[in-house]
């Protein structure tokens, strides 16, 4: 499950000081969750690469056992709550990594009539403080939302118990806008004339067409979590279709795309460019060039 990184999505400008601060964000109050990694299954752990960060999913057990039974009808009052930790390399082995502190806390708490809105799922995201960050509620849980469709097939929830993993519900991706596959994010193509410059600036001149994500919830919703959980999708798709796939904001300043590229040593057709936008005071990108062999 991904619970989403902080959105920095500003789709309505508010004060810093306005939301940021709060123990509670969408009625959802970090308090009445303490401790939940004491008391609550431990559902996976996830490390990313791309932020270093070590990601611990739990869930309550109301959640667990719809986990468990290998269903997507989660019931209200099931919750899942996560822990960004931050990592370091640890000195005694070089070659590992150790959690050195929480960066974050998020929770999905499930209330269909309260959160309609949001897929019958409520989001909120606090610092390590358990405060909240600067954004709007209403705008981060609708980001959130977005994000979640990719996993609609899983009851918009990315984790999976990883020791329950051969006979869980399988996570379907779309690869294609052809008839008869799960449609979770939905392509076609687009004429590589009209991206934005500063895409058509990491791709090979002979590109002419490239894969375009169409679905207008996570074009207009987009955040930073969002764009980095994408690129797996994205990969997919290139590697299908032998071109670039991106996400474009619907406003076109923001975008997440994955390109072949050659590589010495990697297999024909493995090596990728991932290049995404992050969002701050300044534009600036980020790249990363890979072998996925």
């Amino acid at each position: 499950m991904a619970l989403i990184l902080l959105s920095f999505l500003l789709c309505q400008p508010v004060l810093a000081t306005e939301w940021s601060g709060r123990d509670v964000m969408n009625d959802i109050r970090f308090q009445n969750f303490q401790q939940f990694e004491r008391d609550w299954k431990l559902v996976t752990i996830r490390y990313r690469k791309d932020t270093q960060e070590m990601r611990w999913t739990y869930a309550n057990d109301k959640a667990w056992e719809t986990l468990s039974a290998g269903s997507i009808d989660f019931p209200d009052g099931a919750v899942f709550g996560k822990i960004g930790v931050r990592t370091h390399e640890d000195p005694q082995f070089p070659s590992s990594v150790v959690p050195s502190g929480a960066r974050r806390y998020q929770f999905m708490v499930r209330d269909q009539k309260k959160y309609a809105e949001t897929g019958g799922w409520g989001y909120a995201l606090f610092d390590a403080k358990g405060k909240t960050f600067p954004e709007e509620p209403r705008t981060s849980a609708i980001a959130c939302y977005a994000c979640h469709q990719i996993a609609s097939n899983r009851g918009q929830v990315f984790s999976q118990p990883f020791h329950l993993a051969n006979y869980a519900r399988p996570f379907e991706i779309s690869v294609s806008s052809g008839a008869g596959k799960t449609q979770t994010v939905e392509f076609t193509w687009l004429d590589a004339k009209r991206l934005p410059a500063a895409v058509r600036d990491y791709l090979a001149k002979d590109v002419k067409r490239v894969r375009t994500v169409t679905n207008s919830s996570l074009r207009q919703n987009l955040f930073q979590g969002t764009l980095d959980e994408i690129r797996p999708v994205l990969e997919i798709e290139s590697r299908s279709h032998r071109t670039a796939a991106i996400l474009l904001s619907q406003d076109e300043r923001r975008f997440s795309f994955v390109t072949p590229v050659k590589r010495p040593g990697c297999p024909a057709g493995r090596s990728f460019l991932a290049v995404s936008t992050l969002l701050g005071k300044e534009p600036k990108l980020q790249k990363l060039e890979y072998c996925n062999p």
